[in-house]
């Protein structure tokens, strides 16, 4: 077919070892190019004049505001994604957080992961009241929306959604705020996060049940049947998503907190949503 056909397998070895050196090389240059453009577009810039003994925990939530400041969604992204690997892999980090005694990063921590749970909540309800309000708006408009870039709230309208707000992000906060306040049980020897479970928890929940009335006007869950053609699902991965990280977090605090949970004071509609998983039933 006028191409060339590699015969010699050592020549073949040869080409595939050549090929998978690059394809290696590549990724390491990728990798490289995200912790440099952290370290000095998001980090360096929050380094203040305590240079060499500035907390970690303190430079990442100032440049995690500097960049949501800017506007600069790819270093929000990865000052965020940063952040998720101290909740996950980083017990020396997170114990800036645990032996700071005043509360202050833990605080700032809870209020940045708190803020945007909060808003993804405001705004599934909002687009439920849309749906009740004005029918429900066509497929590709919920996607697009979900995604955040379009908004299902008129542009007009108070407390409107930023259409650049990304909810791969919400879900890494979800995470963070999850991870570190069920490692605090075991981490936090000075008890700063057990005064605010009652917060996180009642966050969660009502993301979850905010979800789940919206999820219950869309049908956006709805499982495949044989009998639908393909291509006509209404299964849409990114509420699967959120659903699945938002139960994920809860029963890991629930597994974590269970003994402590009867001492926790919650409203009768999140003390409700969360029975099921004290149950273990979700």
């Amino acid at each position: 077919g006028g191409g060339y056909l590699i015969a010699d397998p050592a020549v073949s070895s040869l080409a595939v070892l050549i090929a998978g050196s690059v394809c290696a090389i590549s990724v390491e240059l990728c990798l490289a190019f995200g912790e440099r453009v952290l370290t000095t577009f998001v980090t360096q810039r929050a380094v203040g004049p305590r240079a060499g003994q500035v907390d970690p925990m303190d430079t990442l939530m100032t440049a995690i505001a500097e960049a949501k400041r800017s506007s600069e969604a790819l270093l929000h992204h990865y000052a965020v994604l940063e952040l998720r690997n101290i909740a996950l892999h980083e017990a020396s980090t997170r114990q800036c957080i645990y032996t700071d005694t005043t509360g202050g990063t833990w605080r700032a921590l809870m209020n940045e992961c708190l803020g945007e749970i909060d808003a993804l909540t405001t705004d599934l309800m909002k687009r439920t009241k849309s749906m009740k309000e004005c029918g429900q708006p066509n497929v590709l408009v919920q996607l697009l929306s979900l995604a955040g870039v379009v908004s299902l709230v008129p542009q007009g309208a108070h407390g409107a959604r930023d259409a650049t707000r990304s909810l791969q992000v919400q879900l890494w906060y979800i995470e963070v705020i999850s991870e570190i306040a069920s490692r605090s049980a075991s981490e936090d020897g000075v008890g700063v996060v057990r005064s605010s479970l009652q917060r996180v928890f009642t966050a969660l929940l009502a993301c979850r049940c905010a979800l789940d009335d919206y999820i219950l006007r869309d049908g956006a869950l709805e499982k495949p049947s044989a009998h639908v053609p393909a291509g006509t699902s209404r299964v849409r991965p990114a509420l699967f998503a959120l659903h699945d990280v938002l139960d994920r977090s809860i029963y890991r605090m629930v597994t974590v907190f269970y003994e402590s949970i009867p001492h926790i004071p919650l409203a009768q509609p999140y003390a409700a949503a969360l029975q099921p998983f004290l149950d273990f039933a979700r």
